[in-house]
């Protein structure tokens, strides 16, 4: 399904209340320590169904005016918390992100970067390197008036788009004992997630029907099968701090209603709303790996992705992990 440049914008708008609606209490331990949260020794144990890697260039652009100098960040912090967190989320995942460079601009044009205002177009336009392939990154001052908005990534499309990319705040705005510093760098990889592709997990609620978006395109739920429905942001949850150690689970969408899928809700997956201290273990399911390859090869790559017995010429037109070969039926097919 090709997204318009319209749809971009609905995502952006629904992806914008992650650190908001982040949970009030700290990360375990000390909520300044931002560092300590990439001591992760421990194994996942998932298994990729693809052994297929794709290597994304990223680039990072961080504004500040000149009254916001004293909390700019250094090309190191940036490198150790923001990017190191990214490459952390990714881990089990067929993505491997390269840092191509970090830009620093103290600039009161491109200060301030305000969701869908000419702030946000300017300095994307003016900093942004282009290519679907490239991962641009903005740290910047997403406050002012107005904004509620303090992360948001675009989606896949057809075209290159100068509008392509992540917002992210400069967590170095708030106050040293706000554990809301935490949620503006752990946001990448929920906002990366978007743009590779991926829905809120809580999309479309409950509800089997489709939802229809402004360009008439419709979609199910967040069109993976292993995430199950549920009514809304788990960080919306009251009392629900615990992240995924919940007893009983928590379940709040009925599983007898055809069309739904079924389950406990997916209280840690990384496309969900999660608390500030849930991020560093979040996940990806496999259902949703599989749905970045093939929203990355479609969009991304331009290639043109056919499931499984699918009629093809050449191996690129299949997705991830099928090759075009001989049949019996079609003459070839991905398999």
């Amino acid at each position: 399904m090709a997204f318009s440049f319209f749809r971009l914008i609905f995502i952006a708008a629904v992806s914008c209340i992650t650190a908001i609606t982040s949970s009030s209490r700290p990360y375990p331990g000390n909520a300044t320590d931002v560092d300590a949260v990439w001591d992760n020794s421990q194994p996942s144990g998932r298994v990729l169904a693809t052994t297929k890697k794709y290597t994304i260039p990223v680039y990072v652009f961080h504004t500040y005016s000149p009254a916001d100098a004293p909390s700019a960040l250094t090309k190191s912090e940036i490198r150790r918390k923001y990017f190191s967190f990214l490459s952390h989320s990714f881990r089990d995942t067929p993505f491997l992100f390269t840092l191509k460079s970090i830009r620093i601009v103290e600039s009161l044009a491109f200060s301030h970067c305000i969701m869908g205002q000419p702030s946000e177009f300017k300095m994307k336009k003016k900093l942004r390197v282009p290519g679907k392939t490239s991962l641009n990154i903005f740290i910047c001052n997403t406050g002012g008036a107005g904004s509620a908005a303090k992360s948001w990534g675009s989606v896949p499309v057809m075209s290159d788009s100068d509008y392509d990319g992540v917002v992210l705040t400069n967590y170095r705005l708030l106050p040293v004992d706000d554990p809301l510093r935490w949620s503006y760098i752990s946001n990448i990889a929920h906002e990366v997630g978007h743009w590779l592709g991926l829905l809120h997990t809580f999309e479309g609620g409950c509800l089997s029907e489709p939802t229809r978006f402004i360009d008439g395109s419709m979609i199910i739920g967040d069109a993976v099968l292993d995430t199950p429905a549920h009514s809304g942001p788990t960080n919306l949850q009251p009392g629900k701090e615990t992240c995924w150690l919940l007893d009983p689970p928590l379940n709040t969408c009925p599983d007898n209603v055809a069309g739904v899928d079924a389950g406990d809700d997916p209280v840690g997956n990384t496309m969900n709303y999660l608390y500030s201290k849930c991020r560093r273990n979040a996940t990806f399911t496999a259902g949703q790996v599989e749905r970045m390859v093939v929203q990355h090869e479609t969009f991304r790559l331009d290639r043109i992705c056919r499931q499984q017995n699918i009629a093809c010429r050449l191996d690129s037109q299949c997705c991830a992990g099928l090759r075009c070969l001989p049949d019996d039926v079609t003459g070839k097919s991905c398999q």
